[in-house]
């Protein structure tokens, strides 16, 4: 019996206490840890989650995270150069995770208007240079845009180069945003294929629900299982205990009453013996 409450608490405790929750740290298993671009450095000056509230202008991507918040996650990883001004020399790579393919292809045409079409930097003082795609990531059936735009030297600014990339692998998006003081077609490109390749390794498998156990219901599960198990190995030997002590009990009385009856004959012989022997003989 013991045994069976055991097996019963363990088999219960994994079908109640586990709840499924969005974890949205496994995104970083999705992006690129080092950017492989000259002259910024290996380690991320930033990597972490995005709000839902930073999803600005991305509607498709604002509805995916209020229909389905448990498959829809963004994460961005910034890279800069040791000393520079993060306007001058940064990388970035931004990550979408949506709840379909068909929702990522929706929020791509947004990130393509947002980073990567004509006159998208003209307030900065960019003009573009070129628009082009990734190497051999069309014949993989991976849809790109990329565009470079150029900014002249002025009073207040140095010269700069600004290379952005959009992406679409499976259920996810990704924007390569480079930005140094000479040519960044290159590295931006170089990125943009190193992540693609981390995306169709990794994406089709992807999930970002997991499962939590809760540290109080857990301790109250084993607390009250614990107890009952206890309860279950303990009441039969203090059942038989009580049985016991209630037959000793009946022994003892039932021993009491044949020496009470026993008492009571010899009384009564001993009676008749005195009446006996004071008659006068015949």
């Amino acid at each position: 019996m013991p045994l069976v409450l055991v097996a019963l608490g363990i088999g219960g405790y994994f079908l109640f206490i586990p709840r499924s929750v969005p974890l949205l740290g496994r995104l970083s298993s999705l992006v690129v840890q080092q950017p492989g671009i000259a002259g910024l450095r290996s380690t991320p000056q930033s990597s972490s989650a995005v709000p839902n509230a930073d999803s600005g202008s991305l509607t498709a991507l604002s509805a995916a995270f209020a229909s389905s918040p448990d498959k829809t996650g963004s994460w961005d990883i910034v890279w800069t150069k040791a000393g520079a001004s993060l306007s001058a020399w940064q990388a970035s790579l931004l990550v979408d995770e949506m709840p379909s393919s068909a929702g990522a292809k929706t929020l791509r045409g947004e990130l393509d208007s947002e980073y990567v079409q004509k006159d998208t930097y003209l307030g900065e003082h960019y003009a573009e240079t070129a628009s082009f795609s990734v190497p051999g990531a069309d014949a993989r059936g991976v849809a790109t845009i990329g565009m470079t735009y150029a900014r002249p030297k002025s009073k207040t600014e140095a010269a700069g180069t600004t290379t952005a990339i959009t992406m679409q692998v499976g259920r996810a998006d990704a924007v390569v945003f480079v930005q140094t003081p000479r040519a960044t077609r290159t590295g931006a490109t170089k990125l943009a294929a190193a992540e693609i390749a981390l995306l169709e390794a990794r994406e089709p498998g992807f999930s970002l629900v997991g499962t939590q156990f809760s540290l109080l219901s857990s301790l109250v599960w084993w607390i009250v299982t614990l107890a009952v198990v206890a309860a279950a190995v303990i009441t039969p030997k203090l059942a038989l205990r009580a049985r016991d002590r209630r037959l000793a009990h009946a022994a003892a009385l039932a021993r009491s009453q044949v020496q009470m009856r026993g008492q009571k004959v010899l009384r009564r012989r001993g009676s008749a013996r005195r009446a006996t022997a004071g008659r006068p003989r015949r």
